[in-house]
């Protein structure tokens, strides 16, 4: 008996046991969307998964990832190393093989249809995303405004919306927010890969390349179905996959594709460690503006706290306006619970872990809400419950992806409820407003309030419950 093939069974068995009991699951539960009416699962875990139909959510998830569709940040930046070499690498090393050479292609193009249906174009003119939901926008060409890049890529993405129309309408009839079909389609991709692995492993006998793949391919199977496109739940298969992308790199390089294929995999890979490095070391960050980019290297700040120049207090002012002054009463206040809405705020709070209530997708004050309508009678709720002290993200509307704007609508009605109301007392923001004058117009005059006409959003509120 051949020595390296007998090694192989044991791997073997191992992945289609992981298949066998992976198609138990699809088999007799269909695969879930999450619910609407404010779920705070559709609104903070499904923001990283996307809101189109569920069998395209699923099949999107690859370019999703690589080209941030739908959460954008250096915290779910993870480069577009995968999803250029892995293809690649793949296609080149199977190419004498005639169905890889027809199904691959077809395959990327299907792929790249349903993604950029359900994904966005930026534009430089006007620093805007350009939305492109389930391939029904029509990206009218301004050949004044509009770049020659900018032309070519709206021309292509209409085209791409017209070749969507039939996609659309079949996920359409066989899937939704809930189907009998996505899981099994996933598992019979899956189960393909395997196959052909180990169709092309029985021959060379390579067990650690055999082993190196076959642990990529059932971590990244489950991250795939369970993760709901988590970033950092997989990253140990996405160093896995570095590892992938190492072993299908030409073994020799004396025929000229496998050497212009070595080279210039280490190349792009070489290209990407520079701009990943210079990126972070600039700290630039989206959103920040183009005059801001790379001026952000050293924060001032620290270095005035690393002098001995300002003590703990001043340095959190520096940052956060009258946020060390805040701070500084809730933690004499030892007993007083913390409401928060988002922010990291309860780093500066002492005993954390049992003062700060987070309710940060807002579906406890929404309860809260309905229960008690008038919002003095809430603020007696809340002070009874022993909440002293409501802490608000400015930012927290930014969060909402969902088609319906739940965490919106709740945002509102929590500004709502500060509002003008007796019960409770403003003792920090950063937000910048213009004071409002006896006729209700705007002045000159500034202030850090949340209400008035705003100059400068701000990121945080600190209120005390009277």
């Amino acid at each position: 008996m051949n020595t390296k093939t007998h090694m192989l069974h044991p791997f073997k068995k191992f992945i289609w046991l992981i298949c066998l009991c992976s198609f138990l699951f699809p088999v007799f539960s269909s695969a879930q969307g999450t619910l609407k009416d404010g779920n705070a699962k559709r609104e903070e875990i499904q923001r990283y998964f996307g809101y189109e139909t569920l069998m395209y959510r699923y099949l999107t998830i690859p370019y999703d990832l690589s080209m941030n569709t739908n959460e954008r940040g250096d915290f779910v930046d993870i480069g577009f190393l995968f999803l250029i070499l892995l293809p690649l690498l793949f296609f080149i090393k199977y190419r004498e093989k005639w169905w890889v050479l027809i199904g691959m292609p077809i395959l990327l193009l299907f792929l790249f249809v349903i993604s950029t249906s359900n994904g966005f174009i930026f534009q430089h003119s006007t620093n805007q995303l350009l939305v492109n939901n389930s391939g029904q926008t029509h990206y009218e060409i301004n050949g004044e405004s509009d770049g020659i890049a900018m032309i070519i890529i709206k021309a292509m993405y209409n085209v791409n919306n017209a070749i969507y129309k039939p996609f659309n309408a079949l996920g359409n009839a066989v899937s939704g927010e809930q189907d009998y079909v996505t899981y099994p389609l996933v598992l019979l991709i899956f189960i393909g890969i395997c196959a052909l692995l180990f169709f092309n492993f029985r021959k060379n006998g390579s067990w650690f390349k055999l082993l190196a793949a076959s642990l990529f391919l059932v971590y990244i199977f489950f991250w795939y179905i369970l993760s709901s496109g988590i970033i950092w739940y997989g990253f140990f298969g996405w160093l896995l996959g570095v590892v992938c992308m190492v072993l299908l790199l030409p073994d020799n390089t004396k025929s000229t594709i496998n050497r212009w294929t070595y080279m210039g995999s280490y190349t792009i890979i070489g290209l990407w460690i520079i701009v990943a490095f210079v990126s972070r070391m600039s700290n630039i960050n989206p959103g920040g503006g183009a005059a801001s980019l790379g001026k952000n290297m050293v924060n001032p700040v620290f270095l005035q706290q690393v002098v001995g120049k300002a003590n703990e207090k001043q340095i959190l002012d520096m940052f956060y306006h009258d946020l060390g002054s805040a701070t500084k009463k809730i933690n004499r206040d030892k007993n007083a619970l913390v409401y928060r809405v988002g922010t990291s705020f309860s780093y500066f709070i002492d005993n954390n872990h049992k003062r700060v209530f987070m309710d940060n997708q807002l579906g406890f004050f929404r309860r809260l809400e309905k229960r008690y309508p008038d919002k003095q009678e809430r603020a007696d709720v809340l002070k009874a419950s022993n909440f002293k002290y409501l802490i608000i993200d400015l930012n927290t509307p930014t969060l909402d992806n969902t088609p319906e704007q739940s965490l919106v609508d709740k945002f509102n009605g929590l500004i709502e409820f500060v509002y003008k109301n007796p019960k409770v007392k403003l003792l920090a923001t950063n937000r910048q407003v213009k004071v409002l004058g006896p006729d209700g117009k705007p002045t000159n005059k500034l202030a850090f309030n949340i209400f008035g006409k705003v100059v400068s959003n701000g990121t945080f509120a600190i209120y005390e419950i009277l």
